[in-house]
Protein backbone atom coordinates (compact mmCIF):
# COMPACT_ATOMS: atom_id res chain seq x y z
CA UNK A 1 0.00 0.00 0.00
CA UNK A 2 2.77 2.43 0.94
CA UNK A 3 4.71 1.46 -2.15
CA UNK A 4 1.76 2.34 -4.41
CA UNK A 5 1.34 5.64 -2.59
CA UNK A 6 5.03 6.51 -3.04
CA UNK A 7 4.89 5.58 -6.72
CA UNK A 8 1.83 7.75 -7.18
CA UNK A 9 3.47 10.64 -5.39
CA UNK A 10 6.60 10.31 -7.53
CA UNK A 11 4.61 10.13 -10.76
CA UNK A 12 2.60 13.16 -9.69
CA UNK A 13 5.76 15.04 -8.81
CA UNK A 14 7.40 14.14 -12.12
CA UNK A 15 4.33 15.13 -14.15
CA UNK A 16 4.03 18.39 -12.21
CA UNK A 17 7.71 19.12 -12.65
CA UNK A 18 7.61 18.49 -16.40
CA UNK A 19 4.40 20.46 -16.87
CA UNK A 20 5.75 23.36 -14.81
CA UNK A 21 9.02 23.35 -16.72
CA UNK A 22 7.23 23.34 -20.06
CA UNK A 23 4.83 26.08 -19.00
CA UNK A 24 7.65 28.24 -17.67
CA UNK A 25 9.67 27.81 -20.85
CA UNK A 26 6.67 28.65 -23.02
CA UNK A 27 5.81 31.75 -20.99
CA UNK A 28 9.42 32.92 -21.04
CA UNK A 29 9.54 32.53 -24.80
CA UNK A 30 6.22 34.27 -25.35
CA UNK A 31 7.23 37.33 -23.37
CA UNK A 32 10.67 37.60 -24.93
CA UNK A 33 10.75 39.35 -28.30
CA UNK A 34 12.42 37.00 -30.80
CA UNK A 35 12.09 36.20 -34.47
CA UNK A 36 10.28 33.03 -35.63
CA UNK A 37 13.44 31.06 -36.36
CA UNK A 38 15.03 32.14 -33.09
CA UNK A 39 11.86 31.13 -31.28
CA UNK A 40 11.80 27.67 -32.92
CA UNK A 41 15.47 27.15 -32.07
CA UNK A 42 14.83 28.22 -28.51
CA UNK A 43 11.81 25.93 -28.23
CA UNK A 44 13.87 22.99 -29.51
CA UNK A 45 16.63 23.72 -27.00
CA UNK A 46 14.18 24.05 -24.13
CA UNK A 47 12.43 20.82 -25.07
CA UNK A 48 15.78 19.02 -25.30
CA UNK A 49 16.82 20.34 -21.89
CA UNK A 50 13.48 19.35 -20.36
CA UNK A 51 13.86 15.85 -21.81
CA UNK A 52 17.40 15.57 -20.43
CA UNK A 53 16.20 16.66 -16.98
CA UNK A 54 13.32 14.19 -17.12
CA UNK A 55 15.72 11.41 -18.12
CA UNK A 56 18.01 12.35 -15.22
CA UNK A 57 15.11 12.24 -12.73
CA UNK A 58 13.90 8.94 -14.11
CA UNK A 59 17.42 7.50 -13.91
CA UNK A 60 17.79 8.66 -10.31
CA UNK A 61 14.37 7.26 -9.45
CA UNK A 62 15.30 3.89 -10.93
CA UNK A 63 18.54 3.77 -8.95
CA UNK A 64 16.76 4.68 -5.71
CA UNK A 65 14.01 2.16 -6.42
CA UNK A 66 16.59 -0.58 -7.01
CA UNK A 67 18.34 0.34 -3.75
CA UNK A 68 15.06 0.21 -1.83
CA UNK A 69 14.11 -3.13 -3.40
CA UNK A 70 17.53 -4.58 -2.55
CA UNK A 71 17.26 -3.39 1.06
CA UNK A 72 13.77 -4.86 1.32
CA UNK A 73 15.01 -8.20 -0.02
CA UNK A 74 17.86 -8.22 2.50
CA UNK A 75 15.50 -7.43 5.37
CA UNK A 76 13.01 -10.06 4.23
CA UNK A 77 15.81 -12.63 4.11
CA UNK A 78 16.93 -11.69 7.65
CA UNK A 79 13.37 -12.00 8.94
CA UNK A 80 12.89 -15.34 7.18
CA UNK A 81 16.11 -16.66 8.72
CA UNK A 82 15.04 -15.52 12.19
CA UNK A 83 11.60 -17.09 11.77
CA UNK A 84 13.17 -20.36 10.59
CA UNK A 85 15.44 -20.37 13.65
CA UNK A 86 12.48 -19.72 15.98
CA UNK A 87 10.48 -22.52 14.34
CA UNK A 88 13.39 -24.96 14.61
CA UNK A 89 13.88 -24.05 18.26
CA UNK A 90 10.16 -24.46 18.98
CA UNK A 91 10.12 -27.86 17.26
CA UNK A 92 13.10 -28.96 19.34
CA UNK A 93 11.37 -27.84 22.54
CA UNK A 94 8.16 -29.64 21.55
CA UNK A 95 10.15 -32.83 20.88
CA UNK A 96 11.85 -32.49 24.27
CA UNK A 97 8.49 -32.03 26.00
CA UNK A 98 7.03 -35.02 24.14
CA UNK A 99 9.93 -37.19 25.29
CA UNK A 100 9.57 -35.96 28.86
CA UNK A 101 5.82 -36.66 28.87
CA UNK A 102 6.36 -40.09 27.31
CA UNK A 103 9.01 -40.89 29.89
CA UNK A 104 6.72 -39.69 32.67
CA UNK A 105 3.82 -41.83 31.41
CA UNK A 106 6.06 -44.91 31.20
CA UNK A 107 7.39 -44.28 34.68
CA UNK A 108 3.85 -43.86 36.01
CA UNK A 109 2.78 -47.13 34.36
CA UNK A 110 5.75 -48.97 35.85
CA UNK A 111 5.09 -47.57 39.32
CA UNK A 112 1.41 -48.47 39.03
CA UNK A 113 2.30 -52.08 38.07
CA UNK A 114 4.71 -52.39 40.99
CA UNK A 115 2.01 -51.32 43.45
CA UNK A 116 -0.52 -53.72 42.04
Amino acid sequence: MARNNNEGMFKGFLIGFLAGSALGAILAMLFTPKSGSEMRTLVKEKVARAKEKADEYIGEAKVKTEEIVEKAKEEAEKIKKEVDEIIASAKQKVDTIKEAVKSGVETYKEETKKKS
